[in-house]
């Protein structure tokens, strides 16, 4: 990681800062600590980021976080555990990444409490992946997969 601390993705704050930013945007007098557009920048500087998410292992959801080491596709590994305090070896997700599904959980009965939470069905080097993040952290997600024109033309294909 190049000596530097990896940075907490917008979707990967504590309720707290959640908070801030709706009261930020919402015309409060709060600054957010960070933004999408912000752990783009950063992602595109080569900083690590530490993405919060869930993974199907089996018939369970684990919780814990994608961790993108700088700059690149191919560079995400999956590690339980939180944003502060995940394992040191992870799960590395390689290339090449094929979308197989996107699904905004919002109406799904059994997240009722999460609705801002996307669901996705990856390959990567032809292993299969599901997993839910925010939508907060969707582009940075596009940008370390390289997912982002396979999501704009199963969005055409919709339509």
């Amino acid at each position: 990681m190049d000596g530097l601390k990896p940075r907490r993705t917008a979707g990967s704050r504590p309720f707290v800062e959640i908070f801030r930013m709706a009261w930020h945007t919402n015309g409060g007098l709060v600054p957010p600590s960070t933004d999408p557009e912000l752990d783009l920048a950063a992602f595109d500087s080569g900083r690590p980021l530490v993405l919060r998410g869930w993974r199907k292992e089996g018939s369970r959801r684990r919780t814990g976080v994608l961790v993108l080491n700088g700059s690149g596709i191919g560079s995400v590994a999956w590690h339980r555990g939180s944003p502060r305090r995940y394992e040191p070896v992870g799960d590395l997700l390689s290339p090449p990444f094929e979308l197989e599904r996107i699904h905004d959980l919002g109406d799904a009965s059994i997240w009722r409490s999460r609705p801002y939470l996307f669901e996705l069905g990856l390959r990567a080097a032809g292993r299969p992946w599901t997993l839910w993040v925010n939508v907060w952290d969707l582009a940075l997600l596009y940008a370390a997969t390289g997912i982002g024109s396979q999501v704009e033309e199963a969005g055409e294909n919709d339509g």
